[in-house]
């Protein structure tokens, strides 16, 4: 369904500027024989080349960031006592009719909101007569592959621990040339085994993170990396026979069901009915990126996350041309902002805690805020926005 997806009317202009392929040169197609791939270099478990650019010129990124988007025509180690593994309660069969009334607070007929399908009709792989359904349908799915909260509270793996390892893969995601979708679905199919499967230790940890981006390329990727690539990232702590048989057991563990929407998959949405820039859709889709490590976030519903981290967005880039939370984004997000502040204080106190790792060249656990901090993400994470009242005044209000 990914590729499906991939190919539907979410923010069109959006999905070609996100999932242009790259050419990654040294991944060859063929086994090299245990040889280290030109690609890595000398990479080890710790990634180099990741800079932040300080020197942000006023006005060097203003006319491409200011460009309209077309509307397509925390972390806690404290164990608990033991108590029962966290499962997911089982969820009922798709009813299209339960959800079409679940819409019905948030009508279009009630509020005064824009048909942002309307001039798709004519374009058959915008799919209009069926996205209002597709987007009913990955509603379902989250609430279905969701992840409980506090969901490693039996297991031998911490918060910190999954923190550290979700902050290594932003680099290896980012040396590969991955897609976005790419690292999302590696990180969600790390919490759903670490939630089902708690006989996992430290030590394999690792193995489970690069194992996991392994399943998530083939099933997002059009050239996928081999299987050595990602033994010979992780100094060869395993071999490819460990890495297959991580893989058998992480899709038994998960019935091989990888169709958990991403909150990208809602974020374009939003982007689409809020008509937002590419500066405003770059610095939502790097406030999720920072939730991904935060253990407190990762019960959240993923259409929750999308919709808070474009709130906030809206919030911090407000000018002229910026309405902000308006009835249409509530009506297709199905968030009005009263339920996405709790979540925008998260997002908040994050940003603020990688602003002050920035400024330190030694700070450890950074690689999303640095990621950002390059011209080919408009410089997002450097702006002084993101230092400035909004940002400090829902940081205050988050949970300690």
């Amino acid at each position: 369904m990914s590729h499906a997806l991939r190919s539907n009317p979410v923010g069109n202009n959006i999905m070609n500027s996100e999932n242009q392929i790259m050419p990654r040169k040294g991944i060859a197609t063929r086994s090299t024989h245990g040889q280290q791939r030109a690609v890595l270099g000398e990479i080890g478990n710790r990634v180099k080349g990741l800079s932040v650019n300080n020197g942000l010129k006023k006005g060097s990124i203003a006319a491409q960031s200011r460009k309209p988007l077309v509307r397509s025509k925390a972390t806690s180690s404290i164990r608990q006592a033991p108590d029962a593994a966290p499962q997911p309660e089982p969820s009922k069969p798709f009813s299209a009719s339960e959800e079409i009334e679940k819409l019905n607070a948030y009508s279009s007929k009630l509020l005064e909101v824009d048909d942002i399908d309307a001039e798709d009709a004519d374009n058959p792989q915008l799919v209009s007569d069926y996205i209002k359904d597709i987007y009913l349908y990955l509603r379902f799915l989250e609430d279905k592959f969701r992840i409980s909260e506090n969901h490693l509270r039996n297991s031998q793996i911490t918060g910190k621990m999954r923190e550290i390892l979700v902050d290594w893969l932003v680099q290896v995601h980012l040396k590969f040339k991955l897609l976005h979708e790419t690292l999302y679905l590696t990180v969600a199919v790390i919490d759903r085994f670490l939630q089902v499967d708690t006989s996992i230790s430290p030590s394999q940890l690792q193995m489970v993170g690069v194992t996991a981006m392994w399943i998530a390329s083939k099933y997002e990727e059009i050239y996928a990396p081999e299987v050595n690539d990602f033994v010979v990232i992780a100094d060869k702590s395993f071999d490819t026979e460990q890495m297959r048989q991580m893989e058998r057991q992480i899709l038994t563990a998960l019935r091989f069901d990888l169709g958990r929407p991403l909150p990208l998959h809602f974020l374009r949405r939003n982007s689409k009915a809020g008509f937002v820039d590419n500066r405003q859709h770059t610095l939502a889709k790097y406030l999720m990126e920072l939730s991904l490590q935060d253990y407190g976030l990762a019960h959240c519903k993923v259409s929750q996350l999308a919709a808070a981290a474009l709130c906030l967005s809206l919030k911090v880039l407000q000018d002229d041309d910026t309405e902000g939370w308006t009835q249409t984004l509530a009506h297709y997000s199905y968030y009005d902002e009263s339920r996405l502040r709790p979540t925008m204080c998260r997002l908040a106190d994050l940003v603020l805690k990688a602003n002050d790792k920035l400024a330190d060249s030694r700070a450890k656990r950074v690689a999303v805020a640095r990621k950002y901090a390059n011209k080919k993400f408009l410089c997002i994470s450097a702006l002084p926005e993101l230092s400035g009242p909004v940002i400090t005044e829902l940081a205050a209000e988050a949970p300690l």
